[in-house]
């Protein structure tokens, strides 16, 4: 407790030695202040202890941890599949029509007549020469591509022979379109047989006859044997009318000047009566003649090719005569040239 401000304590009464403890009132320590027994205090030193630690380090540590993963698969499957489908189609389509660029075509009708051959000059004092054959014919439909150009080409006829002994010239073919008509052969002068038609017809001309010469074969018929008429052509009616084409040449003796075969055919001559030529444009074979007869034997004509069309032709070559029958159109060719439709 405090008195007077002093320090709570016990009394303290002071010794002779000159110090005193317990409890000092403050008249108590002006006292002791004068007369020296005021305690003096050494104070105990308060130690600060020097103190270096040592330090113990628990490292907090974490780990960084790169996992290597490895999977060992507990099952590899294997696919065995249970159903491989077979695809069987139930429709199998086959065209019927492939279409083409096939270009338009127009039908049109054909005559073609190759050229006669030429009559024969007999062999003096033994024959008389044979007549040329008649030019061989084709004929038919066809169809023809549209803007396309075809050539045709006329066979003329072959040359009546001009001197003793000597045969006379076969006729050169037609064409139209790749169809050919062959010419016909010239008559022969030793021995005088007539000359064949052309092909495809191929008919045989007359044999001589003692001194008399045969008729040329026509595109219908053989030539004559001993009455040495030429062989009948062929008829045709692509122009609207019934005509012959492509007879035999006339045969001849010392009295007789044969006739050439229907389809212009030339007659045979006398000793002053000159053969015939055949007709230019039907294909028939010239006449003979007899050695003496100054003139030459008779040349086959030239031949013809018609064709004959609904549709009019968008241009032609050759100028070949053209005219109508009912609806057709009639293109006749007596020489070489073209059409295009």
């Amino acid at each position: 407790m405090r008195s007077n401000g002093s320090v709570i304590g016990r009394l303290n009464i002071p010794a002779a030695s000159g110090t005193g403890s317990g409890m000092w009132f403050n008249t108590d320590m002006y006292v002791a202040q004068d007369e020296n027994i005021w305690p003096t205090i050494t104070p105990t030193p308060s130690i600060t202890p020097t103190y270096t630690p040592t330090s113990t380090v628990t490292p907090t540590y974490t780990p960084t941890v790169t996992p290597t993963l490895t999977v060992t698969p507990t099952n590899t499957p294997t696919y065995t599949p249970t159903y491989t489908p077979t695809l069987t189609p139930s429709v199998t389509f086959t065209p019927t029509n492939t279409p083409t660029s096939t270009p338009p075509v127009v039908p049109v009708n054909y005559l073609v007549v190759a050229g006669g051959g030429g009559g024969s000059h007999g062999t003096s004092g033994v024959t008389y020469g044979g007549g040329g054959g008649g030019g061989g014919v084709q004929s038919g439909s066809s169809t023809l591509a549209i803007g396309t150009t075809y050539t045709i080409t006329v066979g003329t006829g072959g040359a009546g022979s001009s001197t003793n002994a000597t045969n006379g010239t076969a006729g050169n073919s037609s064409i139209f379109n790749s169809i050919t008509a062959g010419g016909g052969s010239g008559g022969g002068a030793n021995p005088g047989t007539g000359g064949s038609s052309g092909s495809p017809q191929n008919n045989s001309g007359g044999s001589q006859s003692s001194i008399t010469g045969g008729g040329g074969g026509g595109a219908g018929g053989a030539g004559g044997t001993g009455t040495a008429t030429g062989g009948v052509g062929t008829t045709n009616s692509i122009t609207g009318t019934s005509t012959y084409y492509a007879g035999g040449g006339g045969g001849s003796d010392d009295f007789h000047s044969f006739s050439g075969g229907l389809g212009g055919g030339g007659n045979g001559g006398l000793q002053n009566v000159a053969p015939t030529n055949g007709t230019n444009g039907l294909g028939g074979g010239g006449g003979s003649t007899r050695n003496e007869n100054p003139s030459p034997a008779g040349s086959g004509g030239s031949g013809v090719v018609i064709i004959s069309s609904t549709r009019t032709a968008a241009s032609t070559t050759g100028s070949p005569t053209v005219t109508t029958s009912g609806s057709n159109i009639i293109y006749t060719f007596t020489g070489s040239g073209s059409i295009t439709f």
